[in-house]
C-alpha cells in the first residue's frame, strides 16, 4: 500500500511525534516497480493457475527485499528484491526470479541469496522461444 499526503504537515501528524527524524519525500513515500511484460506473463501463465487450483496460498510481486551483504567502510551494501514471494499451503515460502535471458549480475545476486537464506527455496523461471516455462531451483 502506497500512502500519500499533500504537505510535510499532514505526514508529521500521521506519524507523530518522531516525524521530525523521518525522511520526509514529498507526494510519493514508496516507490514500487511495475511487472514488466515476462513477469505480467509468468502470473497469468503460471501463478494464476496454481492459485486457482489450491497450489499455491498466495503470491505478491516485488514484496520483499533481501539483505545479502552488511557493507563495510570499503564496500557497499548489497540487496536483492526477487521478482515474487510465493507463499505454500503450508505457509512456506519461496522465491522466483523471472529472466527472458540469462544475466550474470541477477543470477549471482539469486545464488547469494540462496546461500545466506537456507529455509526458503529459489528458482530462476525462464521462457524458451517455443513459451514454455522452465523453473530451475536453486536451493
Amino acid at each position: 500500500m502506497v500512502l500519500r499526503f499533500k504537505d510535510d504537515a499532514a505526514l508529521k501528524r500521521a506519524l507523530g511525534a518522531g516525524a521530525s527524524k523521518v525522511a520526509i519525500a514529498k507526494d510519493e513515500t514508496v516507490r514500487r516497480r511495475r511487472m514488466n511484460k515476462l513477469e505480467q506473463a509468468y502470473a497469468q501463465d503460471v501463478l494464476e493457475p496454481l492459485r486457482l487450483a489450491g497450489e499455491i496460498r498466495d503470491w505478491k510481486f516485488e514484496a520483499i527485499r533481501l539483505r545479502i551483504f552488511e557493507g563495510s567502510q570499503d564496500v557497499k551494501p548489497c540487496a536483492y528484491k526477487p521478482d515474487f514471494l510465493i507463499t505454500r499451503p503450508d505457509r512456506s515460502m519461496e522465491f522466483h526470479e523471472v529472466k527472458g535471458r540469462r544475466h550474470d549480475g541477477g543470477i549471482v545476486r539469486l545464488k547469494a541469496c540462496a546461500d545466506v537464506y537456507e529455509g526458503f527455496r529459489f528458482a530462476l523461471c525462464e521462457r524458451d522461444r517455443c513459451g514454455a516455462w522452465r523453473t530451475s531451483w536453486l536451493s
